[in-house]
């Protein structure tokens, strides 16, 4: 450190479960942070929801639902400002709807410029992104590339992504957003690709692990996110962590899911929350409650270091002593040259004082106790073996 003190900073990662949601959930809108999350809509395992649910940090509570049934819509913003855009509601229906929660109600805001189901979502409920997804305007269902910019009142069409795409996991700001992976269009399979937008212009943002390349969730920044779960079948507990251009395995979770929600709005990887989603392999599933939060702990360890401390009145050696460091007693030992002293000295952690003497001089003797109640014995007396 700059004190000149030796310091040990070591991190430990962990997923721990916490309360289970109010209702079994799977593509939901997700947005928040992990004290204040919120997921609207989605599908249980009987229908899609227009029910909304919010996390504290330690449960799940409802909050006002949705003016209308939805799930795979895009989701954005925080607690007290978030947004449900576009979605669909089958049989066949695609939405253009967005609508906006100010932490207790939903309220209907701009249209998007086309229909999206499973959007790639990030920003603010005045500065956000709603790209890709599933349409269904004429030839018939595609995936797209448009982007659409909203800025809390109605969308506008910016550029658009390098690659069609739907069902995959956003995060960031409407000037710094990245997403990742997605279906393609055409029957063309999955994308491995992750894309950076800075507000006008979309970039690559390197290859999505492929077991994480669909159906997953994402939480934090562009260039500090984890990108969580995905997939499926098969499912996966994996984790990667993202700098903007590259991954690396991160802490796993104990869930295996995809189709799950995330605290997309946290400004950092040091904190994220994970729930809902969809396995038929995990008990209660295929829709799952379950809720996993996410947490590093920095642990600092200060090494031991001596300083100097008050001076004896009366050097000697061969002493002894007893109390502790604010409240000690040294007393007895050999002077130089060599003579025992009986002298005894207290010290109240800053300096030294003259107390009683032994009742016999001595060196080398055992002691015991603390400075208010102390025990001498045994010893050796130079002038007596003289």
């Amino acid at each position: 450190s700059t004190s000149g003190v030796f310091k040990n900073v070591s991190a430990s990662k962990a997923w721990a479960s916490s309360a289970s949601m109010v209702t079994a959930s799977r593509l939901m809108s997700g947005f928040g942070i992990q004290t204040a999350a919120v997921s609207a809509g989605g599908n249980n395992n009987t229908a899609n929801m227009a029910t909304t649910q919010e996390y504290n940090g330690t449960g799940w509570t409802l909050g006002g639902n949705l003016p209308e049934a939805r799930f795979n819509a895009g989701g954005l913003g925080v607690e007290t400002a978030g947004m449900s855009v576009g979605g669909g509601d089958p049989p066949g229906a695609r939405s253009v709807k967005t609508f906006e929660y100010n932490g207790s109600s939903w309220t209907a805001g701009g249209n998007l410029t086309e229909e999206r189901e499973g959007p790639f979502s990030f920003g603010t409920e005045t500065a956000g992104i709603c790209a890709g997804g599933e349409s269904l305007l004429p030839p018939g269902v595609s995936q797209v590339n448009t982007v659409d910019e909203y800025n809390g009142s109605s969308w506008t069409a910016v550029n658009a992504m390098s690659t069609t795409r739907y069902l995959g996991a956003a995060c960031g700001t409407e000037t710094a957003g990245v997403v990742f992976g997605g279906e393609q269009a055409g029957g063309a399979g999955y994308t491995s690709n992750a894309e950076l937008y800075d507000g006008t212009n979309w970039t690559a943002g390197g290859t999505v692990p492929s077991a994480q390349k669909v159906q997953q969730a994402a939480s934090g920044q562009q260039t500090d996110a984890l990108l969580i779960n995905g997939f499926g079948p098969p499912y996966t507990t994996a984790v990667t962590e993202y700098d903007g251009s590259s991954f690396t395995t991160g802490q796993s979770t104990a869930i295996p899911r995809s189709q799950l929600g995330a605290s997309k709005q946290q400004s950092n990887t040091t904190s994220a929350l994970a729930y809902g989603g969809i396995n038929p392999g995990v008990s209660g599933g295929p829709r799952l409650s379950n809720t996993e939060e996410y947490n590093i702990s920095i642990n600092v360890t200060t090494g031991a270091a001596w300083s100097t401390g008050g001076s004896l009145n009366t050097g000697r050696r061969k002493s002894a002593g007893s109390g502790s460091q604010t409240a000690g007693l040294v007393f007895g030992g050999a002077l130089n040259p060599s003579t025992d002293t009986a002298n005894s000295e207290t010290y109240n952690g800053t300096s030294f004082t003259e107390g009683n003497n032994l009742n016999t001089a001595r060196s080398k003797l055992a002691s015991s106790g603390i400075s208010t109640a102390a025990l001498a014995f045994g010893g050796f007396n130079e002038a007596a073996e003289t």
